[in-house]
């Protein structure tokens, strides 16, 4: 052990003191070491006992650690448990260094810049600062040789405060808005080896198999080792899908114009792809054929007897949105269940689903769909604005209605607040069963918007003392109530007399169907279609 100055050097293996796990090189400020200081250092034949064979972590006071590259990545080093840190700069400065039997005899600086040349030797120096501490700075040093080795394997960690060393607590990740967890760097070797894993499993497996594979978290020597948890599994997959967006994308646009290239020279009459659009949304899809349009205006226009057109999207097959149009046909019962079976019509895929990429859509319908603007009896959604709004604005005659289940939905939820009251207003206005099957209606099977106003003033004061929030917001929704889901309105629809009441099931047991057909999995686009 040498003293010099507020510095202690340890050399001797019964001297040696720690920072957890790790031995301490220099114990005190080591700010002021000079480039050739360090080079002096890193050149220097260390006994193995003061050489880290793991990476530092949770340092928080003045010391300098020699690490041992050949069991910790150099990448690892940044990894040290303090949370996350500042670039402040990289510089890297050129020396020339003359060695007689493996000992360094002279170092000259050439450049404060790398400059190339025949036996010039390379320092690096990383210096960043701590975000939970910003008075504390963490220098990497490392020199390499002509040859682009790393000289004696070995790095240098010094930390030093800017004035009284002292503990601190670690922030969260300056990202996170709601999570207040501590930030916890992992290593990037973990992540290589998570990565590697992600190839064949999925985000839960693949985390739980790295953990195995580092021997275990009760074997870890600090946190930066381990994946953080399923979340980051879970970015990294979506972040490496394996290839870049953009040459996906180009290969997944050059696939589908070959695709609509044969249908239009092999059979016009048969044609699936009806519009492939890059601008001004991103990838857009309409699949169709000829006979899905004719049942549209078939099953959706008469006024005798007439199904409901649904539209509901579905998500999770692959990196994309699809949106299908079903309707019932209504020339056929299944003996099963007694219902008329669910067809599906014309099909959207896109990236997105914005008002504008709806509305190309229904263009795309009534182009393919003569008549279909001005004679579409009704139609119904689960109440997504975008997509509601763009099929009224193209089918201005149709009726609209909303589904039952998910307003009920809705209206379960802002009555959260109210747990003993709850079911009775529920009740009151979507009706209920009694326990000897007789039905009790509801304020939504009103058969005028006036019946369903002197409803609603008969119980408003009794909602008000229980819940006023929830009345406050019942107000909103009133008018889409008178208009699209009550009793007369759901009768013009061609739901019957007494009517039925209308749900989006037919889009999602399509919905269902589709994903079954995919297994649940991701599908690319060319495939799927």
């Amino acid at each position: 052990m040498y003293i010099y100055g507020f510095q202690i050097c340890f050399s001797d293996p019964d001297d040696i003191d720690f920072c957890g796990a790790s031995p301490i090189y220099i114990r005190g400020q080591t700010a002021s070491f000079s480039a050739e200081k360090i080079i002096k250092i890193l050149s220097k034949d260390h006994k193995e006992s003061v050489l880290c064979k793991h990476q530092p972590s949770r340092v928080q006071i003045n010391a300098s650690f020699l690490v041992d590259l050949r069991f910790v990545p150099l990448n690892d080093l940044q990894a040290d448990d303090n949370g996350s840190y500042e670039h402040i700069g990289s510089p890297t400065e050129t020396f020339h260094l003359s060695f007689e039997s493996s000992v360094l005899k002279d170092c000259n600086r050439i450049s404060r810049k790398k400059m190339m040349g025949t036996n010039h030797y390379f320092l690096t120096r990383k210096y960043h600062k701590c975000a939970s501490s910003p008075d504390l700075k963490r220098t990497i040093s490392y020199c390499t040789t002509p040859g682009g080795d790393i000289v004696g394997n070995i790095a240098l960690i010094q930390y030093n405060f800017a004035k009284q060393e002292h503990a601190f607590a670690v922030k969260p990740h300056g990202n996170a808005k709601k999570n207040k967890v501590p930030y916890t760097r992992t290593q990037d070797s973990t992540k290589t080896l998570l990565q590697s894993n992600l190839a064949n499993a999925t985000p839960k497996e693949a985390c739980q198999k790295t953990t195995r594979d580092l021997g275990g978290t009760l074997n870890a020597r600090s946190a930066g080792c381990m994946p953080r948890n399923r979340k980051q599994a879970y970015n990294m997959k979506q972040m490496n899908a394996g290839v870049s967006q953009e040459s996906q994308s180009k290969d997944v646009l050059g696939s589908l114009l070959t695709m609509a290239n044969d249908e239009k020279w092999s059979d016009s009459q048969h044609t699936f792809i009806r519009s492939i659009q890059t601008h001004p949304n991103p990838l857009f899809l309409v699949l169709g054929t000829k006979t899905q349009f004719q049942n549209l205006k078939a099953y959706c226009t008469s006024e005798l007897v007439s199904s409901v057109l649904t539209v509901d999207p579905t998500f999770n097959i692959g990196k994309y949105s699809v949106t299908p149009v079903t309707h019932q046909d209504l020339l056929l019962v299944s003996k099963r269940i007694g219902e008329h079976p669910i067809c599906i019509g014309p099909i959207l895929i896109s990236q997105n689903l914005t008002k504008d990429v709806y509305a190309d859509f229904v263009y795309c319908i009534q182009k393919n769909c003569p008549g279909l603007k001005d004679e579409m009896r009704a139609f119904g959604t689960d109440g997504e604005k975008a997509l509601e709004q763009s099929l009224s604005e193209g089918f201005p005659s149709a009726i609209k209605l909303r589904c039952m289940s998910h307003f009920r939905n809705n209206v379960k939820e802002h009555l959260k607040v109210v747990d003993e009251s709850k079911t009775k207003i529920t009740n009151q206005i979507f009706g209920y069963h009694t326990v000897d099957g007789i039905y009790n209606e509801g304020m939504v099977d009103a058969d005028s918007p006036e019946m369903f106003d002197s409803l609603y003033e008969s119980v408003r004061q009794d909602w008000e003392k229980m819940c006023p929030t929830f009345v406050h917001w019942f107000d909103t929704k009133t008018p889409m109530i008178k208009q699209e889901m009550l009793g007369n309105v759901r009768t013009s629809a061609g739901l019957g007399n007494p009517p039925k009441r209308f749900y989006t099931h037919s889009s999602e047991s399509t919905n269902h169907v589709i994903k079954h057909k995919e297994n649940y999995k991701e599908v690319s686009l060319p495939k799927f279609v």
